[in-house]
């Protein structure tokens, strides 16, 4: 056999992404030496390829022990950049670059291993390095792009991209980009355009289907959101329980029918979308069992007398039902409309009467006007930093005459109230919240509650209570662009600071606005 000349063959078979022609013939080539560098560098490229990870990271690692060139690190450096191994990724782009100082590609997948342990002005470093090296990089610039956004350049974010497909007009993964940027200064028409364009160009590239189906839903164009926002399933951004004997719901007559809907994402999700879940009832199924987190059982049963709630302890194999469903799935089922809110008519919860008297009796004997804050929402959320605010901020409110004030906070972020001098100018209830009926409760004997963006708004929202939403600077689907009120929520108002701005000026305008409620005056400028 002619090892060198099977090898060219298997060259342009791996290379024309012919896996299974170029797996034949280095079943041969490695049968024979099976120590030959270049054909373990071919399977392990074919296995990367193929997204065989652990494959090819111990072919590429085994050619290295028997010869080390400058591509085989950057391959093993790839594989370890989509492992998530990010420092092991780095040391191999190291030692490409110290076999090869050209090696554009290096510097610009080095600076993507560092920008991943957000060492970005690292990262920008290795991106202009690439870029001095090969001015018509289009991959460096597009991931200096990243770079720079993560920064907050936004401008020159873009410009990076812009640049990219100047040099290659057809570099989807440059368009995407595009489209995120453009969605961080709330351009929706250029964000959708860039987003179709990468439809255009790769219909395989599924990380933008959902992204497309939050702008359609941040646009009021409910039909086609729903439709792409399945697409959180699809790419397992929301894991399924483990279900796979019963089939999943498609729209399709419920009627006689047990269906099973289980909770997704967070509180507030749950506390929103669970108003759909009578109207499962209302088209015919027989049962409708609904498992939600642990803390709503006791709020949800006593709002939906039409759904059976699970608790959240019970295994998944104790049910008996015919068909199942992702709560937030229920609108795109139900063919939802941004006509059809709000949905159903408000309130669509209830606080427990009793206790809604026990807290009145203890906390909220006053003739002052009621008004409940609440200023950090789960620290582990994705966004909880440009949607939490310090207690501080709230600290000009307590001024306001004729109005006492409750913490409705509980767990983190409570810590912030008691280091703060206003300390005993509020009520701590979240103290006395064992779950959401407590909580409700509660809300249920304010006048007011000013909050953040969380599970506490849309429970006052669902309870049809007045509740000033302080909704983040980056873009949230169901509050849509610039609207001071929701349609989800008729009794709710949002405040938004303008891009560029900072979020006490809401403070202020807050305070303005209750100072002239309280006592007529209006501020002075």
């Amino acid at each position: 056999m002619d090892v060198k000349a099977v090898l060219v063959q298997v060259k342009y078979f791996s290379e024309q992404a012919l896996y299974q022609q170029s797996e034949e013939l280095l079943t041969s080539v490695l049968a024979v030496e099976p120590n030959n560098h270049e054909a373990l560098y071919y399977r392990g490229f074919n296995a990367y390829h193929c997204q065989k990870l652990s494959e090819a990271r111990e072919l590429f690692s085994q050619a290295l022990q028997h010869k080390a060139t400058d591509l085989y690190h950057f391959m093993l450096g790839n594989v370890l950049v989509e492992q998530h191994q990010y420092q092991e990724a780095e040391a191999q782009y190291h030692q490409a670059i110290a076999l090869n100082p050209a090696y554009v590609d290096a510097y610009s997948n080095l600076g993507v291993a560092l920008k991943n342990q957000q060492r970005e002005t690292e990262a920008i470093v290795q991106y202009q390095r690439a870029l001095a090296l090969d001015s018509n990089h289009c991959g460096a610039y597009c991931n200096l792009g990243l770079s720079l956004k993560s920064q907050g350049q936004i401008s020159e974010a873009i410009a990076s991209y812009q640049q990219a497909l100047a040099l290659n007009p057809n570099h989807v993964v440059s368009h995407y980009n595009l489209g995120l940027a453009y969605e961080e200064l709330r351009d929706l028409d250029k964000t959708l355009a860039c987003y179709l364009t990468v439809v255009a160009l790769n219909p395989r590239y599924t990380r933008v289907y959902l992204n497309l189906g939050l702008v359609y839903l941040m646009r009021k164009n409910f039909i086609e959101g729903w439709k792409y926002y399945e697409w959180r399933l699809k790419d397992k951004i929301i894991t399924p329980p483990a279900l796979k004997k019963k089939p999943k719901w498609g729209g399709e007559s419920l009627v006689g029918k047990v269906i099973y809907v289980y909770h997704e994402q967070g509180l507030g999700d749950t506390l929103q979308f669970c108003r759909f879940l009578p109207q499962l009832k209302q088209l015919g199924a027989k049962q409708v069992l609904f498992k939600c987190q642990q803390g709503l059982e006791g709020l949800l049963a006593t709002s939906l007398p039409e759904v059976d709630i699970v608790h959240a302890a019970t295994p998944d194999e104790w049910l008996s039902f015919d068909i199942q469903c992702h709560l937030m799935s229920l609108p795109h089922l139900l063919n939802l409309t941004y006509q059809d809110l709000p949905n159903p008519a408000l309130p669509y919860l209830r606080a427990d009467i009793n206790k809604v008297v026990a807290y009145q009796q203890r906390y909220f004997n006053t003739p002052k006007m009621k008004i409940g804050l609440f200023w950090q929402g789960s620290p582990t959320h994705k966004k909880d930093k440009d949607r939490s605010i310090p207690f501080t901020y709230f600290e000009p409110l307590l001024q306001l005459p004729n109005v006492q004030f409750y913490s409705i906070q509980k767990g983190v972020g409570i810590e912030q109230l008691y280091q703060s001098a206003q300390v005993d100018t509020l009520v701590d209830l979240g103290t006395t919240f064992q779950n959401f009926t407590d909580t409700a409760a509660a809300i249920q004997n304010l006048d007011l509650l000013i909050t953040v963006d969380s599970a506490v708004a849309h429970l006052a929202g669902a309870l049809g209570k007045p509740v000033w939403i302080m909704v983040p600077t980056s873009l949230e689907f169901r509050w849509f662009l610039d609207e001071r009120e929701t349609i989800w929520y008729n009794n709710a108002r949002l405040f938004r600071p303008p891009l560029g701005t900072e979020k006490q000026q809401l403070i202020t305008t807050m305070y303005n606005e209750l100072l002239l409620q309280t006592t007529g005056k209006v501020p002075q400028q």
